[in-house]
């Protein structure tokens, strides 16, 4: 899999061929799905129509960094590591999985395993929105193969994208008093937003987060065109991560009261709710195999679509390199997230 380049999907429906296959000839049924890009698809297989268990899985990766020492679409064994772009993020915990449904006999479980593999996750979201439209997610329990070191989440930050482009007046530089700067403007904005986060959202908390907070990000600022000019416009990009249901609604209801005195609009991008799972009998059962305490995850994951009804974990191989030069994982790591995937497939399907 390291080998076909998924960087924005390239070898998209090569991968997606190839996995066809090897799930086809282990019994399983296999449909595909599109989206507003016909160039991509994604797959959704199940081994029976009664399904109790799925894996959740994109196959995209980021760039490769300019920072590799190997051939980061060639697999290479050093040391014990796994070196490959994706081999973290997520191409190693599908390996994992892959390996699980074929070192057991699937054909004769009680219960049918489902797999649905994703494109675009690292960009926009959008091969998880066209399964949705496509279908549903048979299964009640889902794990979703990101990297963790194996150990199990159960719940994920929610996401908003906000770009604010706010307003001045022009003038020359020599008179900036008959114009309105926008990047001061810009910069008082962002100065109440400190203030109206930290009184109003940091102090929520949730079980699911624990010791954790709401967190915000100024991410990109851009303004001006002249050095001797009063800049008239000002673009602002942020992202919140929120751990509370109604968290993202009041993040905008406050950036829309602190601009309500200036020239702005707003573009609110990815609303997507917190994600976490409420079962505990399934938060026992994969402390139990993994041998390690539940936790969460503060990056978003394809779960965060399914908030209601779904009980999820997030469970990969490590360590976490993901989005990093030279990205591995441990061997030891991939087959020990084997064993434990077929625990979990013996438990909730046989």
């Amino acid at each position: 899999m390291i080998s076909f380049n998924t960087v924005k999907d390239k070898d998209n429906r090569e991968m997606m061929d190839w996995l066809s296959s090897f799930l086809s000839s282990l019994g399983f049924a296999v449909e595909e799905f599109t989206g507003k890009d016909k160039g991509k698809k994604g797959i959704l297989a199940r081994s029976k129509p009664d399904v109790s268990l799925g894996f959740l899985c994109h196959t995209d990766t980021v760039p490769a960094g300019p920072d590799w020492k190997t051939n980061p679409f060639s697999l290479e064994e050093k040391d014990g590591k796994l070196y490959g772009l994706g081999a973290s993020d997520m191409k190693g915990g599908i390996a994992a999985c892959l390996a699980a449904i074929s070192q057991l006999d699937i054909k004769n479980a009680k219960k049918g395993v489902e797999l649905i593999f994703t494109y675009d996750e690292e960009d926009d979201f959008s091969g998880i929105k066209d399964f949705m439209n496509h279908g549903r997610i048979g299964s009640k329990y889902v794990i979703v193969p990101e990297p963790t070191d194996a150990r199990p989440m159960f719940a994920a930050k929610g996401y908003v994208e906000l770009k604010l482009d706010i307003r001045g007046a022009a003038a020359h530089g020599s008179e900036p008093e008959n114009g309105d700067n926008a990047i001061i403007k810009a910069c008082e904005f962002i100065s109440k937003f400190k203030e109206f986060f930290d009184d109003k959202i940091r102090p929520e908390t949730n079980d699911a987060f624990p010791g954790a907070r709401a967190t915000y990000n100024i991410a990109k600022i851009s303004g001006g065109d002249a050095i001797n000019k009063v800049p008239d416009r000002c673009v602002l990009e942020m992202e919140c991560r929120t751990i509370g249901p109604q968290q993202t609604q009041e993040i905008y209801k406050g950036v829309l009261e602190i601009l309500s005195n200036m020239t702005a609009s707003v573009q609110m991008d990815f609303p997507l709710p917190c994600f976490f799972a409420k079962n505990d009998g399934m938060k026992s059962f994969f402390e139990n195999i993994t041998g390690k305490k539940r936790g969460y995850v503060s990056f978003v994951t394809e779960a965060n679509f399914f908030v209601n009804g779904l009980e999820a974990v997030i469970l990969g191989p490590g360590p976490v390199t993901a989005h990093k030069d030279n990205e591995y994982i441990d061997s030891a790591s991939l087959d020990a997230l084997t064993e434990i995937y077929k625990k979990a497939i013996e438990r909730y399907c046989f």
